[in-house]
């Protein structure tokens, strides 16, 4: 695809305005310097003269052209305020507040220069004579014609004057309303197209982010009903079984095996906090296979709660707790439609201080 800003005549204008002007003013400096050095004096005092002369101009001119060319921003702005821009060509319904300081200023500036302009005319002419009597008459030692009067040296001074600030207002003015303009609406494009490709990644990030939260609250809530689904069972079943053993309540409810279908409930010693009570971790091993995400452990009924509900994870679900002797332990697992008993006797695990085993 071609690019159309290469094609511009106005930016092809500007680069060879810009460049024109960079190495006039770099040879002019090289110039300036040769001839001085190298030059006899009387001719080295005429170039260095008319040079700075019309430097000075042009630099003046060019001032007095910026600021009556200076662009204005004000196109879609009212009262100080932006306007409402459609969205649909790039451009933001919410636009920021350009600093017009400079423009305030410039607006001021040339109505104070054309005031004083119209009134101090003659003031003016005569400063412009005096400066073109006082350069001429380095022009005019230097050719021969007397250090003063009005003379060839005055005329070529008050020319140099008039041409270079006339050619350096002009030409800052026209790049000012040209250029320079195109440059600052180049610039606000480009800034409103990144703001409404910023706007639109935002909105897209929101709706991701609301797609995301909705599924992580659909699957929060139906974990949260099987959770929910299997305590409610657990303690049921817990409620209603036959009691065996009063002395150890779970002894025997809950399938007298810590081993059924590839599942499997062991426990581990963790330490002695102090004495009489001793940590352990019990933990249910599930197959690949498996279907569950949660696993209900039924302790013995001086803790509370009896029943604890616990999340598999990577294949493993866990409770741990203190006790000061040991007791049957039950669990219970949905496995889709199939329930999973499994019964440990803490009693027969190994690994435990002397006193948490009873009847020994």
């Amino acid at each position: 695809m071609v690019n159309s800003r290469e094609n511009d005549p106005l930016l092809e204008m500007e680069r060879l305005l810009f460049a024109g002007l960079f190495w006039i003013l770099l040879l002019a400096g090289v110039l300036s310097i040769l001839l001085g050095l190298f030059t006899p004096k009387q001719e080295g005092t005429v170039v260095l003269t008319f040079l700075l002369v019309a430097a000075g101009s042009m630099a003046g001119g060019m001032a007095l052209g910026f600021l009556f060319g200076l662009p204005r921003s004000s196109g879609k702005r009212v009262k100080g305020k932006a306007k409402e821009v459609d969205s649909e060509n790039g451009e933001s319904e919410e636009d920021y507040s350009d600093n017009t300081n400079l423009e305030e200023v410039s607006d001021w500036i040339t109505k104070i220069i054309l005031g004083l302009s119209l009134i101090k005319i003659q003031t003016i002419l005569s400063w412009m004579e005096n400066s073109a009597k006082n350069i001429g008459a380095v022009y005019n030692h230097a050719w021969g014609t007397g250090q003063s009067g009005y003379g060839a040296g005055f005329a070529f001074a008050y020319a140099t004057l008039v041409f270079f600030f006339l050619a350096g207002a002009g030409i800052c003015y026209l790049w000012a309303r040209t250029s320079l303009t195109q440059m600052f609406k180049r610039m606000r494009k480009r800034y409103l197209q990144l703001e409404h490709e910023n706007k639109t990644l935002i909105t897209q990030s929101q709706e991701m982010a609301e797609k995301s939260n909705s599924a992580k609250q659909v699957n929060t809530i139906t974990e949260t009903a099987e959770y929910e689904k299997l305590k409610r069972i657990a303690e049921h079943e817990n409620a209603i079984r036959k009691i065996n053993d009063k002395t150890d309540i779970q002894k025997g409810r809950w399938g007298g095996a810590p081993i059924s279908n590839g599942f499997v409930l062991s426990c581990n010693y963790s330490g002695t906090p102090f004495p009489g009570f001793h940590k352990f971790k019990i933990q249910v091993m599930i197959p690949e296979k498996s279907q569950a995400k949660y696993a209900a452990f039924i302790l013995h009924d001086t803790f509370n709660p009896m029943v604890r509900i616990c999340e598999i994870i990577n294949q493993t679900a866990y409770v741990e707790g203190t006790a000061y002797e040991a007791f049957v332990v039950g669990c219970y697992i949905q496995d889709g439609d199939k329930a999973v008993e499994l019964e440990l006797d803490l009693n027969t695990v190994s690994g435990f201080p002397d006193d948490f085993y009873w009847g020994k």
